[in-house]
């Protein structure tokens, strides 16, 4: 079992990003070195990784491997891989999948809101008695078992050097629910879309078909998984579906 103790500490700091692939695989493999891991499936693909680290650009990719065959990845949704007019691909992730993952394990009684936050006039409560009254909605079902996204789109610059104009950027799209009262779900992260800047007007372009400004909207997700983009302008009742 203390082999499995260090694989899974060494794959937590890793899905943290305190640890890099290449580290997982430097820290597998010294330890096998040492004698640790001869018998383990996963030790020895954690020492394997990037051809025993030869190959750096492959080892992220053979650490979240050995993590998947092994069961201890978090979320076994796929994502869906998208080409731009450049001919580069995308990849993303769909909220109402991730969603319905958490639902699965978590259940909606941990994501969805509670009947004391109807009660108060304002915040998600009322903006989901909005959402259930459209015309494009008519949600008449219970309240308690409808779930609500945060959509996040964050700007990340990132480079080997610091020195002015020598930073690249990122934009990232993640997601989180927020209608959860449980603070361990509720602030939880999960990873949309990471795309660079300099393919985000072609990005844009693909994604135009899809109502309204995406920063503006939370997804509002009902417990079967099926879902609403709603907008949560008091002056504006566009919902579109997703």
């Amino acid at each position: 079992m203390s082999q499995l103790h260090l694989c899974k500490a060494l794959l937590t700091l890793f899905a943290k990003g305190e640890l890099a692939g290449s580290h997982v695989q430097y820290l597998a493999q010294a330890a096998g070195e040492d004698g640790w891991g001869l018998d383990d499936p996963l030790a020895q693909k954690l020492q394997r990784a990037g051809s025993f680290g030869i190959q750096t650009g492959h080892v992220a990719r053979d650490v979240l491997r050995a993590a998947t065959q092994a069961n201890l990845t978090s979320c076994t949704v796929e994502p869906y891989k998208f080409t731009l007019s450049d001919g580069k691909q995308v990849s993303i992730f769909l909220p109402h999948e991730i969603y319905s993952e958490f639902l699965l394990r978590e259940g909606p009684d941990r994501l969805c809101l509670e009947n004391q936050d109807f009660m108060v006039g304002h915040g998600l409560g009322n903006l989901l008695v909005e959402w259930c009254s459209n015309p494009d909605v008519e949600y008449l079902g219970d309240r308690t078992k409808v779930g609500i996204i945060g959509i996040h789109g964050d700007g990340v610059s990132y480079g080997a050097s610091n020195r002015a104009g020598q930073q690249k950027g990122i934009l990232v799209l993640s997601m989180n629910i927020i209608s959860s009262h449980v603070d361990a779900i509720k602030n939880r992260r999960t990873p949309l879309l990471v795309l660079q800047k300099t393919a985000l007007r072609l990005w844009l372009q693909w994604f135009s078909h899809l109502p309204g400004d995406i920063p503006r909207y939370r997804l509002v997700m009902s417990a079967s998984g099926s879902g609403h983009l709603a907008d949560p302008s008091p002056r504006r009742s566009r919902v579109g579906h997703v």
